[in-house]
């Protein structure tokens, strides 16, 4: 068996990521749904297929998932210029990662 490839789709726009990562911090049952079978609710709920997703994931407390949330709703989310699709955002916390995204910058400084 050949595995899948690591490709990702992700069917939203910036504002639809948004609001889903607003539901995903007030909503308890999704997030539970969400870590229990990633790959099946990141493609139902969230319209981003992910096919390396992993069995299960433990999402950032709500509170920070707001944050994430409220700070993308700026002009310069995270202090700086940001390019990066809000959809990888929203794929970040719910792959279960408690740190701020990567920033177009930080992945030129690591070259």
């Amino acid at each position: 068996m050949t595995e899948e490839p690591r490709w990702l789709h992700i069917g939203i726009d910036d504002e639809q990521a948004i609001r889903l990562l607003e539901e995903l911090a007030k909503d308890g049952k999704l997030r539970q749904r969400l870590e229990e079978n990633p790959r099946r609710v990141l493609l139902r709920r969230f319209r981003i297929d992910f096919p390396a997703a992993p069995a299960t994931v433990k999402l950032p407390p709500p509170e920070m998932i707001a944050d994430y949330a409220n700070e993308l709703r700026k002009k310069q989310p995270f202090g700086r210029d940001f390019t990066l699709p809000h959809g990888i955002v929203l794929l970040w916390i719910a792959h279960g990662n408690g740190v701020h995204p990567p920033s177009p910058g930080d992945a030129a400084a690591a070259d």
